[in-house]
């Protein structure tokens, strides 16, 4: 079972509803109890205000993150949107790996092209998925149902990757 743990207010749901959509069609989603999709794969959703205790899995910071202090979530990997500074001072000297992803050729995922229905993300740097497995650098075809924004394109995609997802077909969302 994948984890990720979305950093921020609870009544903040939109990145909840936004992940919930997205990865019900890779798998079965545990959100608050309920389960949402079904295959192979699972990925249980949770959200706070206080750091994930004990285990592994992927930290997302909401953009209504607040500062919780000092992180202590040894085991994760963070993904955060870049020049996000709560975010990044709170992750500061901790030593969790983190991916940034945003519009910028400086980022671990950037948007190389977004054109509804299609657009591209590119993964700049080789990343560690959640299950240990390395991935080269490379392009990831996106093909939208829905018109998304630049900077939840990437989101999402850069999620899925971090997940294990292959990404050989491209990704639908």
């Amino acid at each position: 079972m994948y984890r990720i743990f979305l950093c921020g207010p609870r009544e903040d749901r939109t990145a909840a509803q936004l992940l919930k959509a997205l990865l019900s069609r890779y798998g079965t989603v545990c959100y608050e109890g309920v389960s949402y999709g079904s295959g192979e794969r699972s990925f249980l959703l949770e959200e706070g205000e206080e750091w994930p205790g004990q285990g592994s899995g992927l930290l997302l910071f909401k953009k209504s993150f607040r500062e919780m202090g000092k992180c202590s979530a040894s085991g994760w990997i963070a993904l955060l949107e870049s020049g996000f500074a709560a975010g990044l001072r709170a992750l500061y000297g901790t030593g969790i790996p983190t991916a940034l992803y945003g519009t910028s050729p400086r980022d671990t995922f950037s948007v190389s092209s977004s054109d509804f229905p299609c657009g591209s993300v590119s993964m700049l740097r080789g990343v560690t998925t959640l299950s240990g497995e390395f991935l080269e650098p490379g392009e990831i075809p996106i093909y939208m149902e829905h018109p998304l924004c630049p900077e939840q394109m990437v989101l999402l995609c850069a999620v899925l990757v971090l997940c294990g997802v292959p990404s050989v077909q491209g990704y639908r969302m």
